[in-house]
Parts: C-alpha cells; sequence; structure tokens
C-alpha cells in the first residue's frame, strides 16, 4: 500500500510540475481532506463502495472550487477505489514538493520559551544550516534539553541540544579513557591487582 501510494503521489507531482501547480495542488489536496475529516457526509461519499465515480464526481468532485487537475485526480482515485489511499498520497507529495523546493518540516524543542525575535533569528541560522526553509508548525518546551534546540519531522530528528552535546562529550571521555588505560598497560595492571 505504501509503494501504491508513493506511485501515486509521485505520478500526480510530475504531472504537476510540468504546469507549476505544485503548491496549489497540495493545498487543494489538504483542503479536501480536511473537508472530508470534518463534515460526515462528505466522508461518506468519499469512502461510499455503493456510489460510482460518476455519482461522487457530480455530488462531491465537481462542485469543489478546486484545479482541474487535481479534481481529475480525485476522480482517478474513486475510480480505482482507492479513496483510503488519500492520507498517504498526500504525505508522499508533500514530501516530494518538500524535497523539491528545499522545505524542512516539523516541529521545534526548545528548553524555554522566547521571544518572537530571536526565534526568527533562530530560524535563520537553522536556515543557513541545513540550505532549507524551515516550516515550524509547533513549538514545544522541554527545560531537560537544557539550551540549544531540537528540530523533529518525520523522518528526521536533527539535535543540537546542550544534553545531547554534553552526552556526547562524556561518551567521548569515556572512551578516550578506555583507549589511554589500554595502551599504556594500567587497565591490566589494575585487573591483575583485583585478582
Amino acid at each position: 500500500m505504501l509503494s501504491l501510494a508513493n506511485r501515486y503521489a509521485d505520478s500526480l507531482f510530475e504531472i504537476a510540475a510540468k504546469y507549476n501547480l505544485e503548491e496549489t495542488i497540495l493545498k487543494e489536496l489538504e483542503n479536501f481532506y480536511n473537508l472530508i475529516n470534518k463534515d460526515k457526509l462528505i466522508d461518506e461519499i468519499w469512502h461510499s463502495k455503493s456510489l460510482t465515480t460518476s455519482d461522487k464526481s457530480n455530488m462531491l468532485i465537481d462542485l469543489l472550487p478546486f484545479n482541474y487537475l487535481t479534481k481529475e485526480f480525485l476522480k482517478l482515485i474513486a475510480s480505482k477505489k482507492r479513496e483510503k489511499l488519500l492520507k498517504l498520497i498526500i504525505y508522499y507529495y508533500k514530501k516530494n514538493y518538500e524535497n523539491k523546493y528545499g522545505i524542512f518540516e516539523g516541529t521545534l524543542i526548545l528548553a524555554k520559551k522566547i521571544d518572537n525575535l530571536i526565534l526568527n533569528e533562530l530560524l535563520k541560522s537553522i536556515e543557513k544550516i541545513l540550505n532549507k526553509k524551515i516550516l515550524v508548525n509547533q513549538i514545544k518546551i522541554n527545560p531537560e534539553i537544557m539550551g540549544g534546540f531540537i528540530l523533529i519531522s518525520d523522518e528526521t530528528i536533527l539535535d543540537y541540544s546542550i544534553k545531547n552535546n554534553f552526552e556526547k562529550l562524556l561518551k567521548e571521555i569515556n572512551i578516550n579513557i578506555e583507549k589511554f588505560l589500554l595502551k599504556s598497560n594500567l587497565f591490566s595492571k589494575i585487573n591483575y591487582n583485583l585478582n
């Protein structure tokens, strides 16, 4: 199912790119999905097994204020009885869009609340590091990270927190101590004295 949804998304994105409609179609698909989730009648029409594609077109799809390409795609999904794949198709389509336009969308975790001016400067700095446009859909506060930030998307975790850097440093120190003890033969002398 995942690969099928991915193929639908890839095909739609390829066609949308030819007409510079990638963003328009993404927004329309997301709007349609939100509409299905909010309106029980629309959900019933969309997921109905007894209605034909023509019925769904007349009762729903053709009435939408969407681009022709979006409507034709929804009709295709309905004709293939793939209505349940819509959420996954949108997910993969959005990933294609984000990859093409260098967008990283996710949740930002901070140690404490910061004002908007500092937040905007932080986001600009992150964009320079990643060479991507950052879209923050949620900000969470977690004092345990001590400082810095963590940025989480569906597939990636970027951990630039003080806690993470501190843990890496401790791990590195422990590795270096072990190496030193092994090289200097102190470790074997300590083991010998313990026996």
